[in-house]
């Protein structure tokens, strides 16, 4: 009888797991990132309705998904991100009209622990410790109360 209860109690805490680590991995990253906004005035595109923008701080990871959000002060305009250097600082954005001046805000993620040596390490890897020790408390409490010890 005390198997079945050690196996439903390591079922509960993978379960338990299961449903904890979806709420925890998305703090993680967040706790990696912040979001920054930049503005650029008077761009003017090519005839081919893109322009290149070079961003303060390079875009997280240099990553096209680190560009959170763009917009254009002309309406007619629809600007998409195309390409992000491997530096992270320079955009491609396109689909705007040609040859017309315009306000670009782009807001974009960059990496939010770049000051603080060791953290990104930490945080990237904080949710496997927290799977681990939460198994191994688990384990080392069935174990405990299936074999009859206290401690």
């Amino acid at each position: 009888m005390k198997a079945i209860g050690a196996g439903m109690a390591l079922l509960a805490l993978g379960f338990m797991m299961f449903l904890l680590m979806p709420i925890i991995m998305p703090q993680a990253q967040d706790m990696l990132t912040t979001t920054q906004t930049q503005s650029f005035t008077n761009v003017s595109t090519t005839d081919s309705g893109t322009v290149t923008l070079t961003l303060t701080d390079p875009a997280y990871e240099s990553r096209l998904t680190s560009i959170t959000n763009i917009t254009s002060s002309v309406s007619m305009d629809n600007p998409v991100v195309t390409a992000v250097s491997a530096d992270g600082k320079t955009l491609t954005v396109a689909g705007l009209t040609p040859s017309t001046l315009r306000t670009l805000t782009v807001a974009y993620l960059v990496d939010a622990t770049a000051d603080f040596v060791g953290l990104n390490v930490l945080v990237r890897t904080m949710p496997t410790i927290i799977m681990i020790a939460g198994l191994g408390i688990g384990i080392v409490g069935v174990w405990q109360a299936a074999s009859g010890r206290r401690s």
